[in-house]
């Protein structure tokens, strides 16, 4: 009997995997179909607008930056239903992390820290330069508590999906926040040194030409 049961576990957890694949494959192509009608829209918008190449591309990169980002950390979704032989308690539903740096202890212990730490000191890296170029008036510390919702909000949207799908779909780590953090710092330090740079060299031509 028990044997029964490790095998339909791990028939259960195969079924899993492949349908996490199949759902990947589909999010990715409908995010490319998504991502294109959205193009087409800001196009029109820049036209209408009479915004030059340079911030059209700047602002396409930001929507395809968008769209990745919440393909990478929203999707697949997995719903409790579509797997009934596994049984998660409401605990293992929400799947939270509430301990500092307890995870990043983990990973370095096992050895595979490189990927899990770079990857999300650089997921939201790019949104202080995004920030940056659509609001030039954010700077510092507003620009960095407005980069920072962006983690906190992945991590408060992980929660919900795993409450409302009823499946742990998603780790919620406080690590994860830190990390971010982490990366959002460090896009928040090179946009207030590159602003600060064209300001001096601004006053500097200023000072030329009188």
């Amino acid at each position: 009997m028990e044997h029964t049961s490790a095998d339909q576990k791990n028939s259960a957890k195969r079924n899993v995997y492949k349908g996490v694949i199949i759902m990947f494959f589909l999010t990715m192509s409908q995010i490319l179909i998504f991502y294109i009608i959205l193009l087409l829209i800001l196009w029109l918008s820049c036209r209408k607008l009479k915004l030059g190449a340079i911030k059209f591309v700047i602002y396409a990169a930001g929507l395809l930056y968008l769209l990745l980002l919440v393909q990478s950390t929203l999707f697949p979704i997995i719903t409790g239903d579509f797997y009934p032989d596994l049984a998660f308690s409401q605990t293992e539903i929400r799947n939270l992390q509430l301990v500092p740096f307890s995870t990043i202890t983990m990973m370095i212990e096992n050895n595979n820290w490189m990927t899990q730490v770079a990857g999300n000191v650089l997921l939201l890296l790019p949104v202080p330069f995004f920030l940056g170029f659509m609001r030039k008036r954010l700077i510092g510390l507003p620009q960095l508590l407005v980069s920072g919702l962006f983690s906190v909000g992945i991590e408060a949207a992980q929660l919900l999906e795993n409450i409302i799908c009823q499946y742990p779909n998603r780790a919620v780590d406080i690590d994860d926040i830190l990390l971010n953090m982490l990366g959002i710092l460090v896009g928040t330090l090179c946009v207030t040194i590159l602003k600060k740079g064209n300001s001096v060299k601004e006053s500097l031509s200023q000072i030329k030409l009188s």
